[in-house]
């Protein structure tokens, strides 16, 4: 028996919380194709029943899909931290690689650390600050939620009013803490990692274009790209697996800044690096993110079946990585 826990999604929840629930579904299909018997549980705050259903299923496994608690996906290093306090396997991060990465000022320091080239960073306490840096513009960004969350084009700006604003305006919308990062112009990339037997396993490289965009819209994957499926941000941001051939040299430089990352945050199970090249050549890295989301129709998916594995291929392999 599986069991395949997942965020507790409400009826009206957005887009990008409802795309869990697609997750779940698909995640379950494969698992029926493979045989597996499996179970579906949202994680909520009542540990106790949430213990007394585990140990009444008695799982051989707890297929991980929480992106967030109560709303909050900061917390979400709390489930594989709970899974193995009661002795239970499970598939994705570990509690490690999901704090340090799930935290992005925490994360991008972590990185510069390692001597990883990260975008300049601006935080609240920079917001009265008289001159805006000349190596803008920036781009404001949540500290911890994904999926673009608050991300359009207004996201950038050039001048601190713009800057501060946007952070107020932001932060009252949709709660937490926000930051700006340069704006990175340029190619966007996702490199998919998945763990095996033999050691990450980087999947064919991703490369995001930009569609006839007005020389007025800056290249971002915000919001509406990533969920608004009808809108013209979704149709024009285009995921293509044709340049490795004319890029050799820059795509064997990503693979290495992939594995870099991966063992920089200690990472297990699957993952995704986006990176932004800029006009010069040089690769900046924007964020690891663990456990991304394994969708069919997803980055992850995409790249391991240009990888030559299907979809319940995918979820066997990633069941596999579980153990490990």
């Amino acid at each position: 028996m599986i069991v395949i826990l997942h965020s507790a999604i409400t009826e009206h929840a957005a887009l990008d919380d409802q795309e869990t629930m697609q997750q779940v579904a698909a995640v379950a299909a494969a698992l029926e194709e493979l045989g597996l018997a499996a179970i579906t549980l949202p994680f909520t705050l009542d540990f106790d029943l949430l213990k007394a259903q585990l140990r009444h299923y008695d799982p051989a496994l707890v297929f991980n899909l929480v992106e967030s608690i109560n709303g909050r996906s900061d917390l979400c290093h709390l489930v594989p931290m709970w899974l193995e306090e009661l002795g239970l396997p499970y598939t994705g991060g570990n509690p490690r690689s999901i704090m340090m990465s799930s935290d992005k000022l925490l994360a991008k320091n972590i990185l510069e650390i390692a001597g990883i080239a990260v975008p300049r960073v601006l935080t609240w306490a920079d917001k009265d600050n008289l001159f805006f840096p000349e190596d803008g513009p920036y781009i404001i960004k949540s500290a911890r939620a994904d999926g673009s969350i608050g991300i359009d084009q207004t996201s950038i700006i050039n001048d601190y009013a713009s800057f501060a604003a946007g952070i107020a305006a932001r932060q009252q919308q949709f709660g937490g803490e926000w930051f700006a990062e340069r704006f990175i112009a340029g190619r966007e990339f996702n490199i998919g990692i998945l763990a095996t037997l033999e050691g990450p396993l980087i999947l064919p490289i991703a490369e995001i274009e930009f569609r006839d965009f007005s020389q007025e819209q800056f290249a971002i994957v915000d919001y509406a790209a990533k969920w608004q499926v009808e809108s013209n941000e979704y149709q024009q941001t285009v995921r293509c697996f044709n340049n490795a051939a004319a890029d050799a040299r820059l795509f064997n430089q990503l693979q290495e800044l992939a594995l870099v990352c991966w063992r920089t945050f200690s990472a297990s199970g699957y993952a995704r690096l986006d990176v932004r090249v800029d006009q010069q050549g040089k690769p900046w890295v924007l964020e690891l993110n663990i456990n991304p989301s394994l969708a069919p129709d997803a980055g992850f998916a995409a790249a391991a079946a240009q990888a030559g594995y299907d979809y319940a291929q995918i979820i066997n392999q990633v069941i596999k990585s579980g153990y490990l």
